[in-house]
């Protein structure tokens, strides 16, 4: 159930990375990066 939430929420993430500009996407990339490393 985690597993199936989690890979549904990267899907999501991978469809709109590409609909944002690449500056936009690399602060993206950046935020979620120390979102997800702040968790551990």
């Amino acid at each position: 159930m985690y597993m199936k939430k989690k890979s549904k929420i990267m899907a999501h993430i991978r469809r709109t990375r590409h609909i944002m500009m690449p500056s936009h996407r690399d602060y993206f990339d950046y935020s979620f990066f120390t979102q997800s490393t702040s968790h551990l």
